[in-house]
């Protein structure tokens, strides 16, 4: 062989190698790929097997009518939740990273930060309701619970949307936003994710385009609070108290969605900017304007470091 051409072949390798390997193995770019096609295959085959179970094809044609039920949200999301956790755990072993790193310091589970968020979700879901009930575009009618299953519904609705955030914060701002993070800075790691996480939404009977944009918002601003905190537990709390006080306590649609077994009679009338349409509130305007006062509010108030931080604005493939 030539030399000419063993110089050649040298390079064609070292170029080949660089698109899959840095100083530090694997481009984090990879990494995300195999990460999500692991966690795909494992959904995928739970769900084909969900939908072959009695209570998984009644609980997924009422869902996709649009009725979102406590059972198959507890069910179904649990599962995927636990899908997500046990990928996260093995990526975890194999790259030998602790899961802090992933922004799930355990030691942090369900203490100050979390019980932060939630105050913090609760109470701006019920601004919002607030606002629009001054504008005339909401309105209730007593209670839609008999007293002795309201405390029922409401221990259900409160665990499976705790078990929903876990599962969507970990998905999109867990290993994928830190991994990417690493290899292309925090920010475009963050607006990727958060462009991903409004496009899944619309899937949802009765969302829209409008719905999806400012649910990809919402994540844009977990991702800043993850950025302040260091962790998902804030937003993990605040995912799951807005979830449940616009769901079970307020009645209205939740990314177009409506729930079986919820507090209050309630409806929404009006122009679409005032009441988010057939989304529920996370269409309107109004919620964007709550989402500016949030992130205002985050910027002033959460002030820790972050692990986040630390990370490389530059690429690192690490």
């Amino acid at each position: 062989m030539y030399k000419s051409e063993q110089v050649a072949i040298v390079i064609v390798v070292e170029v080949i190698a660089g698109v899959f390997l840095g100083p530090h193995g694997l481009r984090s770019g990879w990494r995300v790929l195999i990460f999500a096609i692991a966690f795909a295959i494992c959904a995928i085959g739970v769900h084909l097997a969900f939908q072959h179970i009695g209570v998984g094809r009644e609980t997924t044609r009422q869902v996709r009518s649009g009725i979102l039920l406590p059972s198959y949200v507890l069910i179904w999301e649990g599962i995927q939740c636990v899908l997500i956790l046990l990928v996260t755990a093995v990526f975890s072993r194999v790259e030998q990273r602790p899961w802090r790193d992933y922004g799930l310091p355990w030691a942090d589970a369900f203490r100050r930060r979390v019980w932060l968020g939630a105050l913090w979700g609760l109470a701006a879901i019920s601004i919002e309701i607030a606002i629009t009930y001054a504008l005339h575009g909401f309105a209730f009618d007593g209670l839609a619970l008999p007293p002795a299953t309201v405390a029922r519904y409401g221990i259900e609705w409160g665990m499976a949307f705790l078990i929903v955030a876990i599962f969507e914060e970990t998905t999109f701002r867990g290993y994928v936003l830190q991994t990417l993070a690493r290899g292309i800075g925090f920010w475009p790691s963050a607006l990727i994710c958060s462009a991903l996480f409004g496009a899944i939404h619309i899937n949802n009977a009765g969302e829209s385009y409008r719905g999806a944009v400012e649910a990809a918002l919402f994540g844009l601003f977990f991702c800043f609070t993850i950025y302040r905190t260091g962790t998902l537990w804030f937003a993990i709390g605040f995912h799951a108290a807005w979830d449940f006080g616009e769901t079970f306590v307020y009645a209205v649609p939740d990314s177009g969605l409506l729930a079986k077994g919820h507090l209050i009679n309630s409806s929404l009338h009006g122009p679409w900017w005032v009441t988010g349409g057939s989304v529920g509130p996370e269409g309107s305007a109004i919620c964007f304007g709550i989402l500016l006062l949030l992130f205002a509010v985050a910027a002033l108030t959460l002030r820790h470091t972050p692990v986040t931080q630390q990370l490389p604005s530059t690429v690192d493939i690490r």
